[in-house]
């Protein structure tokens, strides 16, 4: 995916969760070494253009009520979390976890004793409310647009059906429920500048696959042959080999030089002229795969590449960059010099989970690196 994190003493558990995560530690994972701390490394990568922060996802959740219900619930993430609750229909959206110019907090508030929720402006909650107590849950940070409705409902003594509802609607008004304010998710507007791009086929078929994204690379009806980290199109620096992919009349994908495909083009990405071959060349890390294409042919990895029948008229050859080249790219102290995209995206989750990458942060990634790029399409 070549998407990173760093790796420091103040989060020794982070290195435990990166190697659990390698399914085949030799090609899913690269460690680069490197003197500058978090702040530097972060200001470098925000200079180059390959440093992000996702939002994170959230889903609002019901749960039926004997009486006056249902009862409401927030919960981060693309699905809700069980126990009798389900997402209310449309009822996901996206917000940052910490504060950004131009939009405003909103927290939740827990009442432990009946399990319900209240929805607050602020980062605060009072402790108590409609003969309740309630303590803080979190806080996410949207626009004040309509999207999604609050209302609130209190009763004077002490029961089960004092709570909020959220609903996607411009009032919540009605029902005993008093409508207190309204508010809308934010676009993912987060480009992964590196991408991977996958080329593999379909397992028991002849069709070539090429797309965007590690995720794709890991589907049971692909076989992957390569994985190329490459620039995204629109980050292509100046003397970078450009390409473009686009399906073939017989429904494989093809890798075409940037100007020859036509208006079915899915995505195009960029390659930075391989630098000659070092020292190491033949070690781990140093080896550079082989890619070739040409119309009417389906694209060839490794050795193929090497005989007379991949070249011809519309031929196109490349060498993926190696682990060697990536670890190369990295930004330059201090950004100075030429400001050229690294071949990893540096990322900072703001809510932190299980895994080393979370799995909303490599969605909204992936969707906005497919739908980013003017005049590429998403298939």
């Amino acid at each position: 995916r070549n998407l990173a994190k760093i790796l420091s003493d103040g989060d020794p558990r982070l290195l435990v969760v990166f190697y659990r995560s390698l399914h085949n530690p030799q090609t899913d994972g690269l460690i680069i070494a490197d003197a500058r701390g978090r702040d530097a490394l972060q200001a470098d990568f925000t200079k180059a253009g390959a440093f992000v922060t996702p939002s994170t996802e959230y889903s609002v959740c019901t749960s039926p009520l004997k009486r006056e219900g249902p009862k409401y619930s927030l919960h981060q993430g693309p699905v809700c979390t069980g126990g009798g609750w389900e997402r209310l229909d449309q009822g996901y959206f996206r917000a940052y976890a910490k504060p950004r110019q131009g939009l405003h907090a909103y927290s939740w508030c827990d009442n432990e004793k009946f399990w319900v929720q209240r929805f607050v402006k602020g980062d605060k909650c009072d402790g108590k409310w409609g003969a309740q107590k309630w303590v803080f849950g979190g806080t996410f940070y949207a626009s004040k647009s309509k999207g999604y409705c609050v209302g609130s409902r209190a009763s004077a003594t002490e029961g089960g059906s004092t709570f909020s509802r959220l609903l996607v609607k411009d009032d919540c008004g009605g029902e005993g429920f008093e409508h207190a304010f309204n508010f809308a998710g934010v676009a993912e507007t987060h480009i992964a500048a590196a991408v991977t791009v996958c080329i593999g086929h379909e397992k028991g078929g002849p069709k070539m696959r090429i797309s965007l994204g590690g995720e794709s690379c890991e589907s049971e009806e692909l076989q992957p042959l390569v994985r190329i980290p490459a620039r995204a199109g629109a980050s292509a620096a100046s003397g970078d080999h450009r390409f473009c992919v686009e399906p073939e009349s017989d429904g494989s994908d093809t890798i075409k030089e940037e100007g020859q495909c036509g208006g079915e083009r899915k995505f195009t990405f960029a390659l930075p002229k391989a630098a000659p071959a070092s020292a190491g060349a033949g070690g781990p890390g140093h080896q550079r795969t082989r890619v070739c294409a040409k119309p009417g042919a389906r694209v060839g990895v490794g050795d193929i590449c090497a005989s007379s029948a991949a070249g011809g008229a519309g031929a196109v050859t490349f060498e993926a960059p190696s682990a060697a080249d990536v670890a190369a790219s990295m930004p330059p102290v201090g950004g100075g010099g030429t400001a050229v995209v690294p071949l990893i995206t540096l990322v900072d989750e703001e809510v932190p989970c299980f895994g080393f990458l979370c799995p909303s942060t490599i969605r909204a990634l992936a969707t906005a690196s497919w739908g980013g790029s003017a005049g590429e399409k998403k298939k």
